[in-house]
């Protein structure tokens, strides 16, 4: 039973840093005040500035394909068929990313007037660990530009059990509330010759600003 609750554990960890580089780099666009996508197609054309594509130099193709005013059929002499395809790739994840961008602004605005230290709290009530809670805190972050501030709450709960944790963590990740875990410490519970658990891990999430 503990390896299989160990596996949820790794599990969701895992799943936790999948979600905070999602919303780690929706946090970044967001503060981008230059559509990054003409850096990225500039960095993969051959950089000859031929005009040959039909546009003044990279730059210009670049701007073009991002604009939308690019032609299916434009196309870069001096790079092939394999700078095209880089360039697709490109488009591909951009309109991937728009996607998860509009979840997560969806998301925010269902979860109406959000504190991420009462959730928590009431979290640890309804499992039954709140009196085990050593310390919880807010997480200081650096000031930012953009449309979304992170929040983070750091918590350390001493004596709990593996499946205990297990739920707590399960009840962060699939709260539909855009939580994810930064970072998670376990080691053994403070009183000697037991099987509890020491856990203290740090939560983000991102609100509007």
């Amino acid at each position: 039973m503990p390896s299989i609750l160990m596996k949820s554990v790794l599990s969701l960890t895992g799943l936790a840093a999948g979600f905070g580089a999602i919303l780690a780099y929706a946090s970044r666009v967001f503060i981008v005040h230059r559509d990054p996508r003409v850096e990225q197609i500039v960095g993969v054309l051959p950089g000859a500035n031929c005009g040959a594509c039909g546009f003044a130099g990279c730059q210009g193709f670049a701007e073009a394909v991002v604009k939308g005013t690019a032609s299916e059929d434009s196309f870069c002499p001096p790079g092939g068929n394999e700078t095209m395809v880089k360039i697709a790739e490109i488009k591909g994840k951009w309109q991937s990313f728009q996607r998860d961008r509009a979840d997560v602004q969806e998301a925010i605005r269902g979860r109406g007037s959000f504190s991420l230290l009462s959730y928590l709290e009431a979290v640890t009530r309804e499992i039954g660990i709140d009196q085990r809670i050593q310390y919880i805190k807010p997480v200081t972050f650096p000031e930012g530009e953009g449309k979304l501030r992170p929040e983070g709450i750091e918590i350390s709960l001493d004596g709990i059990n593996m499946e205990q944790m297990v739920n707590f963590l399960y009840r962060i990740e699939y709260s539909g509330k855009l939580l994810h875990v930064k970072r998670i410490k376990i080691l053994r519970a403070s009183k000697e010759k037991t099987s509890l658990l020491k856990v203290t891990l740090q939560v983000n999430t991102y609100n509007p600003v």
